[in-house]
């Protein structure tokens, strides 16, 4: 969200602002990502965020709850081929998806 003021930077910014000692603030970066199984109307032009979904994805090997990856995992399925990567230019962040179980998640990088 470039020109958004839903940023870490424009977030800290109204802490202090509102009179937040810096030290009490912690920042924390997730490293998870969202899972959703039965995504409908994913075809190979068209496999963004937004689409409909049934459920929670599948829980992965570590993190073991429905509905969440760990980044590691989700690395894993991308090497792995079962997940092919993209990046939404609209979030300005990463997402991966499989057409053929359509299985969708939403995560945060390096760059994000």
């Amino acid at each position: 969200f470039k020109n958004s003021t839903l940023s870490v930077k424009n977030s800290l910014d109204n802490y202090l602002k509102a009179g937040i000692p810096p030290q009490k603030i912690v920042l924390g970066l997730p490293y998870y990502g969202h899972t959703f199984a039965g995504v409908k109307q994913m075809s190979l032009r068209s496999h963004g965020p937004g689409k409909p979904f049934e459920s929670a994805g599948a829980a992965g090997y570590s993190t073991k709850t429905p509905g969440l990856l760990a980044y590691y995992e989700i690395e894993d399925l991308i090497a792995s081929q079962k997940l092919t990567r993209r990046h939404d230019p609209v979030t300005e962040t990463p997402y991966a998806y499989n057409l053929l179980e359509g299985f969708w998640v939403s995560f945060d990088d390096e760059k994000s």
